[in-house]
């Protein structure tokens, strides 16, 4: 059940929290976050595109940087995404990218968060 793992050790964040739950993801993560601290996000979604899209964009909403997709090789129905909570980047000291600021990045993020995946 969700967080009860995290809740049985009196713990209020996590470091990596890693999730493939062929397409549970989407009714899941978000109270996740609400409830949990999240450092790091290592997510598989499933579904059509507007589904990646409107998960992505509440998990922008929480603060969370996208560092790295990978689409799967055998389906346009799933892609593989990490994030970051921007309190960890700077906890960490982990440059988003060398090239462009932070504020940058995120009207980039926000910008790919609305644009049609596959």
């Amino acid at each position: 059940l969700e967080g009860d793992l995290v809740k049985s050790n009196n713990d209020q964040s996590v470091e990596f929290l890693k999730m493939d739950i062929e397409g549970s993801e989407h009714k899941t993560l978000i109270p996740f976050l609400r409830e949990f601290r999240v450092c790091q996000i290592f997510l598989e979604i499933h579904g059509p595109a507007t589904s990646h899209t409107k998960l992505l964009n509440e998990i922008a909403l929480l603060n969370y940087a996208l560092f790295w997709h990978e689409p799967n090789s055998f389906t346009t129905s799933c892609c593989e995404y990490s994030f970051i909570h921007l309190d960890c980047i700077k906890r960490y000291g982990v440059p988003l990218m060398n090239l462009i600021p932070e504020v940058l990045t995120l009207l980039l993020l926000k910008f790919f968060v609305r644009i049609n995946i596959s």
